[in-house]
């Protein structure tokens, strides 16, 4: 029975972080600019997800850089060459396309320490389709902080902020293309 109890709650809680996910969602899809995107994104990270260290790259030219990040004692900024010469599991992240949870960090030889003291760590690419575009990093002074239920929230997170970037984009591409027909029109 104790152990039904438990898996109950457990299912509930994550039926709770799934719900409150999804008005994130639609409140990315309304986010006007860039810099709102990210804010709503790391919050959603930190207050929904309850991660305490969060991260928010992005990939510029040939760089993975961060753009936001929130919990840590003071903001560092990093970036990391996309062709791993600096390693990373963000790195490792963008370049097989697909999310790596990684326990203990001591153990991973592409982990690259940012803040001291750090053991685990999860990071998600955000991408559309095939082009990654950033990534989702969480981190945590625990071992084995994270798990698949983390990691499968925090996709679902990465796919709403990947949504709302495309949307943002076309609808600056939109907003170009009808302001350069009004000009040919006035023309």
């Amino acid at each position: 029975i104790t152990d039904r109890k438990i898996a109950e709650k457990e299912r509930k809680h994550y039926v709770e972080r799934l719900s409150a996910l999804n008005v994130y969602g639609r409140n990315l899809n309304t986010a006007e600019n860039i810099r709102e995107i990210y804010r709503l994104t790391l919050d959603a990270m930190q207050k929904v997800l309850g991660f305490e260290y969060a991260d928010f790259f992005m990939i510029d030219k040939n760089m993975l850089c961060i753009v936001d990040q929130r919990g840590y004692p003071k903001p560092f900024p990093l970036e990391l060459p996309l062709d791993g010469s600096k390693k990373g599991i963000s790195i490792k992240a963008v370049k097989t396309g697909n999310s790596v949870l990684v326990q203990d960090v001591r153990k991973d030889i592409d982990f690259v320490e940012g803040l001291p003291g750090v053991l685990s760590e999860l990071a998600v690419p955000i991408k559309i389709g095939q082009k990654i575009l950033g990534v989702l990093n969480v981190e945590s002074k625990k071992l084995n902080a994270f798990d698949e239920k983390d990691q499968e929230l925090l996709e679902i997170l990465a796919s709403h902020a990947a949504t709302a970037m495309s949307n943002l984009e076309f609808a600056k591409n939109l907003e170009m293309h009808a302001r350069k027909t009004r000009e040919n029109q006035q023309k």
